[in-house]
């Protein structure tokens, strides 16, 4: 639900290790400690009720014992959190690489680089393994003191407990209920401490988390949207200046008025900032100096979703969703055949669903990956076309055609009525 601006400025990797790496790491060190925290903890109290009952001088100093094994977790908790996030960030760079190498695969193979790419990813996956190591090693260092000190406080329970036998101030009956509470105590004090160092340990994972989802929602629209139908301009262009780094202006007080039922072409050279204008249109990115107004009303008092009912904008390269050719056109599940057949008409692919074994059924994988990107590209312009919006953004969709194509495709946008 972010903007596309917001979500595009990091790389997806970084999306992907969060998304499964960081889960995994609260649901283990979190969620998962929670719960045993919950169960050891009925036995906790428990026990400390039967021992308040047996002897209030024992159960006190369990009550003290409870607070001083807490307080152990909280004095290792920077290491701790330190090595949970060296453990996240070796992650996200071994992701990362796996993404990058999947991605290149053509690239590695027509270069012959499998050697030069395997040491990369064998130099980022030791890294994993030793930053998972280190974070093992300091949990057991945690882990092994708490006990070091339960078992201490324990042992001298026990010698206390004995010291009240000899003075006659406690029965055996209370003796053997005692050191029996003491070892329902210990237990759980020892499982505690150790999910409560696993849960601060991963406190700063888990703020990093958190700030992801409470940062990333798309802004809603301040005033109140009022459509005005008899704009004289669907689109109204006025000193637009943007840049993607805050120094260099891709577009530099540029205005631009976009009539109704006309047809425009916009050319330039590679870089000239014509594909970054049709997505300030398609208000894919909104951080811009000047105005943009659709039906005389600015872009910035105009809801997302009403931008996106008037608006469809088609890629350089098309990509398409795991499913169906048909769900890959009909990406909102419209289900209109009448449509769909038209679209697929116009933008010549019958000739390339007939060759599929199931048509337009044919589910996109391997198979449908070896059609052209020519043959992709027309499937993505079937797609902006099913839409139905009144203004259409097409960036260099013939660019992967041949000339008969085209000619062809160019003939038919410009055949469109209405648009």
């Amino acid at each position: 639900n972010s903007s596309y601006e917001n979500i595009v400025c990091k790389d997806s990797s970084y999306y992907i290790s969060t998304l499964c790496n960081d889960t995994m790491i609260i649901r283990n060190n979190f969620v998962t400690a929670l719960f045993i925290m919950f169960d050891e903890g009925v036995t906790l109290i428990g026990a400390f009720i039967c021992m308040l009952i047996l002897s209030r001088k024992i159960a006190l100093i369990l009550l003290i014992v409870i607070v001083v094994v807490s307080l152990i977790p909280i004095m290792f908790q920077n290491m701790m959190n330190k090595a949970n996030n060296e453990v996240s960030e070796a992650l996200a760079k071994y992701t990362s690489g796996v993404k990058d190498i999947l991605g290149g695969i053509e690239v590695i193979k027509i270069f012959h680089t499998e050697k030069t790419m395997e040491e990369k990813l064998t130099k980022l996956n030791n890294v994993v393994k030793k930053s998972n190591i280190q974070r093992d090693y300091k949990g057991t260092i945690v882990s092994c003191f708490a006990s070091y000190v339960s078992n201490l406080i324990e042992m001298a329970l026990i010698i206390l407990t004995i010291y009240y036998v000899a003075k006659g101030r406690m029965d055996i009956g209370s003796v053997s209920a005692i050191l029996t509470l003491i070892r329902f105590f210990f237990q759980p004090i020892d499982i505690f401490s150790n999910q409560v160092a696993c849960i601060l340990g991963s406190s700063d994972i888990r703020e990093k988390y958190m700030s992801i989802i409470k940062n990333y929602k798309q802004k809603d629209t301040k005033n109140v949207f009022h459509e005005v139908i008899n704009a004289d301009n669907l689109i109204a262009i006025e000193n637009l200046t943007y840049s993607y780094d805050g120094t260099r202006k891709i577009l530099n007080n540029l205005s631009l008025n976009i009539e109704q039922g006309k047809k425009y072409l916009i050319f330039g050279e590679s870089g000239g900032g014509k594909s970054t204008l049709l997505k300030l249109i398609a208000k894919m990115y909104t951080e811009h100096e000047g105005t943009i107004k659709i039906r005389g009303v600015d872009y910035k008092e105009v809801p997302y979703d009403y931008i996106c009912k008037n608006i469809s904008y088609s890629q350089q390269r098309t990509y398409l969703f795991q499913g169906t050719i048909g769900s890959n056109i009909d990406l909102n599940n419209r289900k209109d055949e009448a449509l769909m057949d038209e679209c697929i008409k116009t933008c010549q692919l019958n000739e390339v669903i007939s060759k599929l074994d199931k048509g337009i059924d044919t589910v996109v994988d391997e198979e449908v990956n070896r059609l052209s990107e020519g043959e992709k590209l027309r499937i993505g312009l079937a797609r902006t076309l099913y839409a139905g919006s009144p203004l259409l953004l097409l960036d260099e969709i013939t660019a992967s055609l041949d000339n008969k194509n085209s000619v062809e495709i160019e003939n038919m946008i410009l055949n469109i009525q209405d648009k």
